[in-house]
């Protein structure tokens, strides 16, 4: 068992620590592992452990994931157990709705070089949380991934999307077409226009 490092306060899409430095981004050291949770990135990524389960608010596992190379994932908040009470929780930073839900909700999400780990993860703790009642009873099921994805017709007036966000939707529209996936043009002016 070991920490990985991470910034001292978190909220940052960094990994820096005054006590232990930057964590390194291991297909290039002049660049960051993404944070918060990348030296957890960091550790599995060099293949110093295989799984790594880290905490995500707002990209904590995805960002490090993205930088590295690898799977991460935020599920659902509230669908796994979260043993560490945290700041919002300790000062019910909670909104206004009247069901009293949290303004911002943080959960436990893993990190992984393989998909089948994350599946085996969720799979292994969906069956051990089932008698947990502050979680929903789901059991966990194979799906059958999509055929079908809707794409947004763009939408220019409104909020202009970058040459990279364009490029990288070309490009994986590309890669999936390839897979079988079928692309479905979905149109929102309607929405647009109340």
């Amino acid at each position: 068992t070991c920490k990985g490092n991470m910034a001292q306060f978190g909220f940052l899409i960094e990994s820096h620590s005054t006590a232990f430095g930057d964590v390194l981004n291991k297909h290039n050291t002049t660049r960051t592992s993404g944070g918060s949770s990348g030296g957890d990135a960091s550790l599995v990524s060099n293949r110093l452990v295989n799984f790594s389960i880290g905490s995500d608010l707002g990209g904590s596992v995805r960002i490090p994931a993205l930088f590295e190379g690898l799977y991460g994932f935020k599920p659902t908040n509230g669908r796994l157990p979260d043993p560490i009470p945290d700041f919002f929780t300790k000062t019910k930073f909670y909104g206004t709705s009247p069901e009293s839900q949290k303004l911002i909700n943080k959960c436990l999400g893993p990190i992984s070089t393989y998909l089948s780990d994350i599946q085996l993860f969720f799979k292994s703790l969906n069956n051990y949380i089932i008698n947990d009642i502050e979680l929903p009873p789901q059991l966990w099921e194979e799906v059958t991934p999509p055929t079908k994805i809707g794409i947004l017709k763009p939408f220019n007036d409104i909020l202009e999307p970058t040459k990279t966000m364009t490029r990288a939707l070309e490009e994986s529209i590309k890669i999936l077409s390839n897979k079988n996936i079928e692309f479905v043009e979905v149109d929102i002016d309607d929405l647009l226009e109340e």
